[in-house]
């Protein structure tokens, strides 16, 4: 379309996309804080893009989520995001430890190979995918890692480095 142009009886068709909701929870059956859901398509050959800001969706306060995307077969992943901000264990004053999950697919495994493929139809909704979490491994061992960078362009603001983890089958991103 060129400026001032005007064009009439355009018919635009949208594809029809899938929804998949469920719940994640933790092994009391409680929603846990911080969850988080992603999807991982079965083919590599179909490209995952739920329309969501974000490589994952947030569940809610009661461990609900809701995401939408392409139809296809995929795999669901809960994560939760047990570190603080500052990126150290939680500290408790009464001896126990922070309790971890790790990524956990559905229905209730950390290996993809016994995860349950998921099919969203075009239009459809897949309703009732809950996510029982599984507990992680013992915590690895806290590690400092340091460095200088170099060639970073001045002026532009702050420059970020960016450390993350390949986990039980999380893709990179």
């Amino acid at each position: 379309i060129k400026p001032r142009e005007h064009l009439t009886g355009l018919k635009l068709e949208m594809a029809e996309h899938a929804v998949i909701t469920g719940r994640v929870l933790d092994d009391n059956g409680d929603p846990p804080q911080n969850g988080y859901v992603q999807l991982m398509p079965v083919s590599p050959d179909t490209a995952a893009q739920p329309l969501v800001r974000g490589p994952a969706v947030a569940t809610d306060a009661h461990g609900g989520y809701r995401i939408v995307t392409p139809p296809g077969k995929y795999y669901v992943v809960a994560t939760t995001f047990n570190m603080g901000m500052g990126g150290a264990p939680e500290i408790r004053t009464d001896g126990t430890s922070e309790v971890t999950y790790g990524a956990t697919y559905y229905p209730n495994s950390t290996a993809k190979d016994r995860a349950a493929e998921v099919e969203a139809t075009a239009g459809g909704d897949v309703t009732g995918i809950d996510i029982h979490l599984v507990h992680a491994a013992p915590p690895a061992r806290l590690m400092t890692i340091s460095g200088t960078v170099m060639g970073a362009p001045g002026g532009l603001g702050r420059t970020e480095i960016l450390l993350m983890a390949e986990t039980a089958g999380l893709p990179r991103r």
